[in-house]
């Protein structure tokens, strides 16, 4: 895996590549801060079944995050926006 950059300013976007040999799967998660306390969590699993649960963030009454899948194993992709309420 290529770790992600410590922070994103707004507007930017970033690629996180994980690979996995193992036929049962494998779970990406990545986390940053938001300002004030809060954090957003970008998860991704393609085991048994491609999908995006546990993404959320701490601070739902200030950041919403939307999630798609756009390729599914074994090249798995994902995309996510981080928007303000």
């Amino acid at each position: 895996m290529q770790s992600p950059r410590q922070s994103l300013a707004p507007h930017e976007t970033e690629i996180v590549t994980a690979y996995n040999q193992d036929p049962r799967g494998l779970t990406v998660d990545v986390v940053y801060s938001t300002p004030g306390a809060g954090q957003a969590v970008f998860m991704a699993n393609d085991y048994p079944q491609f999908d995006t649960d546990g993404t959320r963030t701490t601070d739902p009454d200030h950041y919403f995050i939307s999630s798609y899948i756009d390729g599914y194993y074994p090249n798995l992709s994902v995309g996510y926006h981080l928007s303000a309420v």
